[in-house]
């Protein structure tokens, strides 16, 4: 039924008919706007869905990639540890007025290794 025909249908009576056909022509729009927000609730209900599906399989991806990082991070730690420990063998050599030889010989006085430098 169009609204003209429902506004026709009951208004021939009296005015408590015309506020019947208004409330139904209402209501009728209301189940519509009623209808559309519950698709429209829907969609963005699974659309939702889909995204915390997504993201939740690409948790294993980033748990991997932070692993990779973190042995990455723990072999750089070492690495600049063993530099600072060389350089502090250095600076306290040089401190204590110690050289660094390119040759030692070793010979045996009485059965005592000794050491010197040429």
């Amino acid at each position: 039924m169009k609204y003209g025909t429902v506004i026709k249908k009951y208004t021939r009576g009296s005015e408590r008919s015309k506020e019947a056909a208004l409330s139904l022509f209402s209501a009728k729009y209301l189940i519509q706007i009623g209808l559309a927000l519950m698709l429209l609730l829907s969609f963005l209900y699974i659309a939702e869905t889909n995204a915390v599906m997504f993201s939740q399989r690409r948790i294993p991806e980033k748990e991997v990639a932070i692993f990779q990082g973190e042995q990455g991070l723990t072999k750089l730690e070492i690495a600049a540890a063993q530099l600072q420990s060389a350089r502090q063998v250095e600076e306290v050599a040089k401190a204590h007025d110690m050289i660094f030889t390119s040759g030692v010989t070793y010979v045996s006085l009485n059965d005592t290794p000794v050491a010197f430098a040429r």
